[in-house]
């Protein structure tokens, strides 16, 4: 595929994820060539090009081999502080009318988990406990004593235990932040802008907005976390609002930005025009550029995608459900993945069994090559497919395509094509930065902290 980018075009090889930049004549020419097995007298830059795009795609071992699940994303209480409108725990389950609504997680389930992930022969080097909740953080004692027992376990066996924990941001005071520091935990926070926009939907269950006390504790994450990632996840809802949005969380002080559409069973509700990604990859490549190294998704996990070609689980799936991670609820059921929590037609088992072999995964998760339109698309394998679960939600089916977002995945693909391409040729060792996600700490600006809604930033 060739991609005319104003002065310059791009030629993605899409089987193996090779990206080359150039004037529209060279790569033109160079595609016309492709289907020849040795093409002559072609100029050397043009012969160059063909052998690259050329190379076969990489075989994923994961794909060949029988991956283990390395992740639990865990429900330890379905309980939550607030009532968000979108929030996914609310829909109903297609088969069951309902989602059965379970309690707090104990720590005798908690360590059976644990045990079943670490069992001898199925764990590798590394296991992440990523705690979902609910609001995970209403549980913080049995968090804490689970985290220390399952270290002690996982260096029984040589295993390091990772640990990642969401959280709405209204329970993270500065104990909260001093013991993910002296405890390794990456704390990933949920907010979706300034007040106006966060208490539009995301508000206590008496009905109060968040955002006071959110934006409070975020300052205190961000003046006292020693941990290398800042990380915020948020929902945008409407046009023009992209770029805007990420200006503001990375002048509250965050370093990993990740903004995702709404959807819901009404329908999907993305609302990015190809402008307000174009208008996002200039931003972000400016920052790039000036050496403010930072993490902006879906970019990074294009990227990513590039470098390892081909060879990640995510190149060929929407994520890594059922090849090398599971969802446990409060109860220790196991699910597809936590967006699945207490939806019964897709329970699994238990954790007090242990972890389904692979092959009882299989039905879990499809390649992209599998899935039609995506077999099809010259995006796929840097798109990897729609989620299981939004697909399902939305009556398209487990393996189903939500083709409402499809433009806007493309958009994203060949703006980062662009993006990192420049980046490399100007910068070439921010790609190696951000590759290993060494991101800069940015200085937070107070102003940020006072704003009511995105108007400073549009």
């Amino acid at each position: 595929m060739v991609f005319p980018r104003g002065d310059h075009s791009l030629l993605l090889g899409t089987q193996n994820l090779v990206v080359v930049r150039g004037d529209q004549a060279t790569l033109q020419k160079a595609l016309e060539t492709l289907d020849q097995e040795k093409p002559k007298r072609l100029p050397a830059a043009v012969r160059a090009i063909h052998e690259a795009v050329r190379q076969p795609p990489a075989v994923p071992a994961f794909l060949t081999g029988h991956p283990e699940v390395t992740q639990l994303n865990i429900g330890n209480t379905t309980r939550c502080n607030m009532a968000c409108s979108y929030c996914y725990q609310e829909l109903p389950g297609r088969e069951q009318g309902g989602k059965e609504r379970a309690l707090d997680m104990d720590l005798e389930t908690a360590k059976a988990m644990v045990r079943a992930v670490l069992e001898p022969g199925k764990s590798t080097g590394s296991v992440v406990l990523v705690l979902i909740g609910g609001e995970s953080l209403l549980q913080r004692k049995l968090l804490k004593e689970l985290l220390i027992w399952a270290r002690q376990q996982g260096d029984a066996v040589g295993v390091d235990v990772g640990c990642v924990l969401y959280t709405n941001g209204a329970l993270m005071d500065r104990g909260v932040v001093t013991w993910a520091n002296e405890h390794a935990v990456s704390l990933v926070v949920s907010l979706d802008g300034p007040p106006v926009m966060q208490d539009r939907y995301r508000v206590f269950l008496s009905g109060k907005g968040s955002s006071g006390i959110v934006l409070r504790n975020i300052k205190t994450l961000v003046d006292h976390s020693e941990q290398r990632l800042l990380r915020v996840r948020s929902v945008s809802t409407e046009k023009g609002q992209l770029l805007p949005l990420h200006k503001y969380l990375l002048d509250l002080g965050f370093n990993e930005l990740y903004v995702q559409a709404k959807y819901a069973e009404e329908g999907y509700q993305g609302s990015n025009e190809v402008t307000d990604v174009e208008d996002l990859a200039a931003w972000y490549r400016e920052l790039l550029l000036d050496g403010v190294v930072i993490g902006i998704h879906p970019f990074t996990a294009i990227l990513e995608r590039l470098h390892k070609r081909g060879a990640a689980v995510t190149s060929h799936h929407p994520c890594n459900a059922g090849v090398g991670a599971l969802g446990v609820d409060a109860n220790g059921d196991l699910y597809p993945c936590h967006h699945f929590y207490g939806e019964t037609a897709h329970r699994l088992g238990n954790v007090r069994d242990g972890i389904p072999d692979l092959e009882d995964r299989r039905h879990l998760f499809a390649p992209v090559t599998h899935r039609e339109p995506c077999a099809s698309c010259w995006n796929q394998r840097l798109c990897g497919g729609e989620c299981y679960h939004r697909a399902l939600t939305m009556d398209r089916g487990y393996f189903g395509v939500v083709t409402e977002s499809c433009d806007q995945k493309k958009a994203f693909s060949v703006a980062a094509l662009d993006l990192f391409t420049a980046v490399r040729e100007k910068r070439p060792e921010v790609i190696g930065q951000l590759l290993r996600k060494e991101y800069v700490r940015p200085t937070p600006n107070p102003k940020a902290y006072g704003v009511q809604d995105l108007a400073p930033y549009t």
